[in-house]
């Protein structure tokens, strides 16, 4: 059972390294995961269950094709502000601007 299941993450890992060539948006990244490599592992999963270890190694391997790349970023129009004396308050872009003295 073992064997089977490693023989199965070098194959979704080598899938993934091949499709990550192809420049996909973060979308379609996350996409291709949801409907390729998980059902691969879904249909394979109904007739030999994974060890935890596997689980593990799959995740790594998904995780690494939808994040490899992308950089956080926070959405226009937030930033960190406040009274002096009160850095850290989170701007919520819905409310009025703050005002030093009025």
């Amino acid at each position: 059972m073992k064997a089977n299941w490693n023989s199965v993450v070098r194959a979704i890992r080598a899938q993934a390294r091949v499709t990550y060539a192809r420049q996909l948006s973060f979308a379609k990244r996350l996409q291709y995961v949801q409907l390729y490599l998980l059902s691969k592992i879904w249909y394979i999963k109904q007739t030999l269950p994974p060890l935890t270890i596997h689980i593990q190694q799959l995740t790594s391997v998904c995780s690494w094709y939808i994040w490899q790349g992308t950089p956080f970023k926070a959405p226009e129009g937030t930033g960190w502000v406040g009274p002096a004396g009160h850095r850290g308050q989170m701007l919520d872009t819905t409310s009025q601007p703050y005002l030093e003295n009025g």
